[in-house]
């Protein structure tokens, strides 16, 4: 195997692996709201239980049950996520590394399969003695 072959194939499989892990844990996030119970923020005035179902509001006395598929349109919702500061707010997803690194691996170890058994060096034909 040629020494530039070598060096493609080793650049090909790092770019691979370094490129997949940020894509990969972009993609594979789940809903933080099975993570915890609820929040509460006293100098906000704002509560947010998480039930199975439901996220349940509670913004300065008012109180509502807001379906967890209803969230971004819910009136009450919006107004207690704005009044939290951002640095303060909860995350809304997670990375679920698990996932992650069992993709990446399985991805890696295709990838190397690939360059390194699937893509064999060119071998020219021979042809045996050659008669002038």
């Amino acid at each position: 195997m040629d020494y530039r072959e070598i060096r493609l194939k080793v650049a090909i499989f790092a770019g691979v692996a370094v490129l997949s892990l940020p894509l990969l844990t972009s993609t594979l996030r789940r809903p933080t709201y099975g993570s915890f119970s609820g929040i509460m923020y006293p100098q906000y005035g704002v509560m947010l239980l998480w039930k199975t179902d439901a996220v349940e509001v509670t913004v300065e006395g008012r109180e509502e049950c807001v379906p967890k598929a209803q969230l971004a349109s819910s009136a009450i919702y919006q107004e207690a996520i704005s009044r939290i500061p951002r640095a303060d707010r909860p995350a809304l997803t997670e990375v679920h590394w698990n996932r992650v690194f069992c993709c990446w691996a399985a991805l890696n170890a295709l990838t190397w399969h690939l360059l390194f058994r699937v893509w064999q060096p060119i071998r020219p034909y021979i042809e045996g003695p050659r008669s002038l």
